[in-house]
């Protein structure tokens, strides 16, 4: 495959991560927990100063 395909399925690819972090996330917070720390990093969130919030 050329690079530039490889770079769009690799966007790609990372698009569907963070779309699925964020949903992991919000499920996560509706239900009053807090998303693990893998979670949280994807969406570039530091998860101590997550902690520190009060759900």
């Amino acid at each position: 495959m050329s690079k530039i395909m490889n770079s769009f399925l690799n966007s790609v690819g990372q698009v569907f991560t963070t779309l699925g972090a964020a949903s992991r996330a919000a499920s996560a917070v509706r239900s009053h927990r807090v998303p693990d720390t893998l979670t949280l990093r994807q969406l570039g969130i530091d998860p101590e100063a997550f902690r520190r919030i009060r759900l």
